[in-house]
């Protein structure tokens, strides 16, 4: 569905998919558009339209999958900064800051 949604240029659709439909499979329709060579800016565009309903866990390996675990910088601080206390949040913004030499 992401595949054919993306190539036929209908991203509001996908939008309004992980945002009202299934915010769980975010991780899975993230992955899918890094696969299809998707902007990251639309994609984190996307993960910030779905905001806490994304699964940190799953999407943290889909896109680590794809050494794009950099892309997540921002969107994970959102949510540390709305008070996330979840472990897998707190661990990959170690992993990005560790790969990005930062402290």
């Amino acid at each position: 569905l992401t595949s054919y949604l993306y190539k036929n240029s209908m991203l509001n659709f996908i939008d309004a998919y992980v945002q009202n439909i299934n915010p769980i499979n975010t991780p899975y329709v993230v992955g899918t558009l890094i696969d299809l060579g998707c902007d990251e800016e639309k994609i984190q565009a996307l993960l910030n339209n779905v905001g806490h309903l994304c699964p940190v866990d799953a999407l943290v390996e889909e896109v680590e999958r794809r050494n794009k675990l950099k892309m997540l910088r921002m969107w994970l601080e959102a949510r540390v900064a709305e008070g996330n206390k979840e472990p897998a949040t707190h661990n990959a913004r170690a992993k990005i800051l560790v790969l990005t030499n930062d402290e």
